[in-house]
């Protein structure tokens, strides 16, 4: 279930594998926010992660949506993220292909060598 009201404006899907990383993630997303003055900032962690500490109380955090398509679009209906930008090696194919379906740009960072392992899905 969304975790607050989805704010009026551009709003910046920002998405981790873990709490670990959710900080570095949480400061690029302040960092890309003070360039484009009222862009609002999701965090997304994996399923079953809880909230990170130490988060900037303005940006909003939810845990990430189960690869149901029912919760998929759920999550999609409710934040209507603008953009994307995923950090890590895990795919989440159910919210790509619906992200793409409706338009969202969605970028996949810092990938490590995780993907590079299936031959599926190379890209050459």
């Amino acid at each position: 279930a969304p975790s607050a009201p989805r704010p009026d404006g551009e709003l910046l899907w920002l998405h981790c594998p873990d709490a670990a990383s959710a900080r570095a993630v949480a400061h690029l997303g302040q960092r890309l926010a003070t360039q484009r003055p009222g862009l609002t900032l999701l965090l997304t962690t994996s399923p079953g992660t809880k909230r990170p500490k130490d988060l900037p109380e303005a940006l909003f955090w939810q845990e990430c949506p189960s690869e149901n398509p029912d919760d998929t679009r759920q999550f999609l209906d409710h934040w209507r993220p603008d953009a994307g930008l995923w950090i890590g090696p895990y795919l989440r194919p159910s919210l790509i292909e619906a992200s793409v379906r409706r338009g969202i740009p969605v970028t996949l960072f810092d990938t490590g060598e995780l993907l590079l392992e299936n031959r599926l899905w190379r890209l050459g």
